[in-house]
């Protein structure tokens, strides 16, 4: 898992700024629209999509961006945000600050869109790193999705989780690996009432296993629906 100074500038981030050929809205604008000074950012992706039920598509963006803050856990934070284009102009719907949430350090956000009720709007994957505990490499998620007339974070949890370094301050038995990635037939077959995960096991209690273990785990998603 990469450290904050490790994160790079994308290729699509240096095109946008450099006035390079970009869908409309471009980054730059995007970044600015979210009050963010786009020559902050690190790294940063801007994608369409039907995550409302209006018509029409919405711009959903994440960056990762230098902060200015002298505190190292500050200084790199990761914002989402959901965008509407009105006429030539770009406005935030919806925003979230992770860094807000957790003070102890952030980046390397990304996102992907998905489907995975089968309704036509897609579900937003929002991961980043946490870098909270110096001991455990942790990379988080969140599913955001509409229900009942608002966004809702249906999941939130751990994709990545790496706690295998020998230190005393981690107990043998705290020591686990795995990654989190979604089983989207499972999921699919429930029309999203239930959000299932292949947790693909590497270590436990801090014995790396002969073989990778992958375990399906479910996790409440929405109601379903009334008959």
């Amino acid at each position: 898992m990469s450290a904050p100074r490790a994160l790079v500038v994308c290729a699509a981030l240096v095109a946008g700024l450099a006035g390079g050929a970009a869908q409309s809205p471009n980054q730059y604008e995007v970044f600015l629209a979210m009050g963010l000074k786009p020559k902050s950012v690190l790294t940063g992706t801007v994608v369409r999509g039907d995550v409302f039920p209006d018509p029409g598509e919405e711009v959903v963006a994440v960056a990762t961006w230098m902060t200015g803050a002298k505190d190292k856990a500050q200084a790199v934070a990761v914002r989402f945000a959901i965008l509407t284009e009105d006429g030539s102009r770009v406005r935030v719907l919806h925003k979230i600050d992770y860094g807000d949430r957790y003070p102890g350090g952030v980046g390397r956000g990304e996102i992907e869109l998905l489907d995975v009720d089968g309704d036509g709007l897609r579900e937003i994957l929002v991961t980043f790193d946490d870098y909270g505990d110096r001991l455990i490499e942790r990379r988080r998620g969140e599913l955001l999705h509409w229900t009942g007339g608002a966004l809702t974070a249906g999941w939130e949890g751990e994709v990545a989780h790496d706690s295998t370094r020998e230190a005393r301050e981690v107990p043998p038995e705290r020591r686990d690996r795995f990654v989190r990635t979604i089983n989207y037939g499972e999921t699919l077959r429930t029309r999203g009432v239930t959000l299932y995960f292949d947790k693909k096991v590497y270590a436990v209690a801090g014995e790396t296993l002969a073989e990778p273990k992958v375990v399906l785990e479910p996790f409440p998603l929405k109601a379903p629906p009334v008959r």
